[in-house]
């Protein structure tokens, strides 16, 4: 009985010591939404000659995930380093000797406690040290614009060879504090980025949405307007109709026509955007060249493709809408067609021909739409491999494009201080169905005076697109910095006959 009262104990004893010994929190108590906060640092934060192989203590006021440790730490000038976790220290010990100088630690929103919702810090903890008398960090401060609610940005400021010179993260607000101790020249810029940046940055603007600055960086806060990627096409594959026609398929799905040799449309097409043609002889391969175009530049597409011959296509053209435009009558169909007469077109109310002129291969235009309904002449409509179309007529009734009519308006004015050199683009955007309206100002006053009723947001920007009225982003390839941007402080509620005027300032 002795020895049996004996084990119990020892067993209770084991039960207790390993509960003592586990980390994490107790069981009990209020749910946890408090990020760590850092308590101490040691040796004290911008201390001077600490030695090369000094270990850096950090002290949090509670317990930290072991697993977001390692990956939220970074130090400028990059080396190797090693990181150790008791409970709520972190210590920090190069793996050889720190660099000589400033050198600056970067703990990154990554690191989170260990309570159950793995709360992670608000905003990004920077601390500097020197091994030697040096230390006098500058302090930039900006602002980012546009953001995606939960998402984290990192903020780098770059040279203008592209040298990543230092990074930190925006905060939960999107403010972001960045420092650095090197000594840097005069144009220096940020990028932010929604999702990690790698030393290629030329490629992470292709792929995440960005922001640059619209001015080179100096002691005053700087606003950052995140914008989509700058997204560049590849030519994924090529899909024939028949040994004539096909459409280059690119990698967002779109679809660009291309005809082979038929000299009837090559005049035509030279005149079309996105439309390709071109004299194949189907042996070699053909150096395929497409001007595309994304938000805020031209580019080119160069593909070296072998179309085989011989392709099956017994299906005939089809019509696929027809609408009025103004006083003209327009006809899309599928593929590109040929006509063995002229006289294709007729108004059935009055049995004349109505005349037509190619708007490209697979639409023409009638020279009236005086009818309410139309015969074609099917029977005399073939497509490049001379399949015709199936019924010898077709009767189509008119179709009127439906507008969507607002009977009652409201409207938006007001001026703009701006003492650029550049033309200015005031653009209001309708926050329940993203429509844009914008004017294009080399004055002050603006006026949308035929606004549907709704919330919507208002603001100017510089006109640095070349290509059409959207915000200008910046680019890194060729390097130019973004438009310069204001936003109107808060919504504007359009209503009915009601007026609302406004005053901005572009900077």
């Amino acid at each position: 009985m002795k020895l049996f009262f004996n084990y119990c104990i020892i067993f209770f004893t084991l039960i207790l010591i390993n509960n003592c010994a586990s980390t994490g929190y107790p069981p009990g108590g209020g749910a946890d939404y408090d990020p760590p906060k850092l308590l101490k640092i040691s040796p004290i934060q911008s201390s001077l000659n600490i030695n090369k192989k000094q270990s850096i203590e950090l002290f949090f006021d509670e317990l930290l995930d072991p697993l977001s440790v390692s990956s939220s730490i970074n130090i400028e000038p990059k080396l190797e380093f090693d990181t150790k976790l008791y409970g709520s220290k972190i210590v920090i010990s190069p793996k050889k000797e720190w660099n000589d100088g400033p050198f600056k630690i970067l703990i990154t929103r990554n690191l989170s406690d260990y309570s159950t919702k793995r709360n992670k810090l608000d905003s990004p903890i920077e601390i500097f040290f020197s091994t030697s008398n040096d230390l006098t960090p500058q302090i930039f401060t900006g602002t980012l614009v546009n953001t995606t609610e939960d998402k984290v940005y990192e903020v780098a400021l770059l040279d203008q060879d592209l040298n990543i010179l230092s990074k930190t993260q925006a905060d939960s607000q999107n403010n972001f504090n960045l420092s650095i101790a090197d000594k840097i020249s005069s144009n220096i810029f940020f990028l932010a980025l929604e999702n990690k940046m790698t030393d290629n940055i030329k490629s992470n603007i292709m792929d995440s949405r960005y922001g640059l600055s619209s001015n080179y960086v100096t002691s005053e806060n700087q606003n950052l307007y995140l914008s989509n990627p700058i997204v560049r096409n590849t030519i994924n594959t090529v899909k024939l109709v028949n040994d004539n026609f096909g459409f280059f398929v690119v990698s967002d799905g779109t679809e660009l026509p291309f005809i082979l040799n038929n000299t009837f449309f090559s005049g035509l097409i030279s005149q079309i955007d996105n439309f390709y043609y071109y004299d194949y002889n189907h042996s070699d391969s053909l150096l395929v060249t497409l001007n595309m175009q994304n938000e805020i530049e031209d580019y080119t597409l160069k593909k070296k493709i072998k179309f085989s011959a011989n392709a099956v296509d017994t299906n005939s053209a089809k019509i696929i809408e027809h609408y009025s435009s103004g006083n003209k009558y327009i006809i899309n169909f599928d593929e590109p067609i040929l006509f063995d007469n002229k006289k294709i077109f007729i108004n059935k109310d009055d049995n004349q021909i109505i005349n037509f002129k190619y708007l490209s291969p697979l639409s023409v235009e009638l020279s009236n739409n005086n009818f309410k309904s139309l015969e074609v002449q099917s029977y005399l409509v073939k497509d490049l491999n001379n399949n015709f179309m199936i019924d010898s007529i077709t009767t189509i009734s008119k179709v009127e494009k439906v507008i969507n009519q607002v009977d009652l308006f409201g409207e938006i004015n007001g001026t703009v201080e701006y003492s650029g050199k550049n033309n200015i683009i005031v653009e209001v955007v309708n926050l329940e169905n993203d429509l844009k309206y914008n004017m294009k100002l080399n004055q002050g006053s603006f006026s949308f005076n035929k606004l549907p009723p709704g919330n919507y947001k208002l603001w100017v920007y510089e006109d640095l697109n070349k290509l059409n009225d959207n915000y200008f982003s910046g680019t890194l390839d060729p390097f130019k910095l973004a438009a310069k941007f204001s936003i109107y402080k808060k919504d504007v509620a359009v209503r009915a006959n009601w007026k609302n005027t406004i005053s901005m300032v572009l900077n």
